[in-house]
């Protein structure tokens, strides 16, 4: 059982959790081989999940990781911009119909 994570909202289903982890596992633990337009890729994932989870979310914090030990200064901008201007839109949406 993965326990309660509080960055993914408790009403998705626990394969959709692992999902996540899968992804954040590959990208510290396995060092893959990323090839630049994958990193494009990466950052702008990571970018659109800063938005809707916020900048503490453990993919967006997996992938800056991963981005900054690549030295890749255009998608670390990307992020670190992302990061900073969130509208934590889940968090925004939960306040609203609770």
């Amino acid at each position: 059982m993965l326990g309660i994570n509080p960055y993914l909202p408790p009403w998705l289903p626990p394969s959709w959790h692992a999902i996540f982890l899968d992804v954040c596992d590959v990208i510290i633990d396995k060092a893959v081989c990323v090839c630049t337009g994958d990193l494009k890729l990466l950052a702008a994932k990571a970018a659109c999940a800063a938005h809707l989870f916020g900048p503490e979310f453990p993919y967006v914090k997996a992938v800056g990781s991963y981005v900054a030990k690549q030295e890749a200064l255009d998608e670390i901008s990307i992020i670190v911009r992302n990061k900073q201007n969130s509208v934590r839109l889940l968090q925004t949406l939960e306040k609203l119909t609770s």
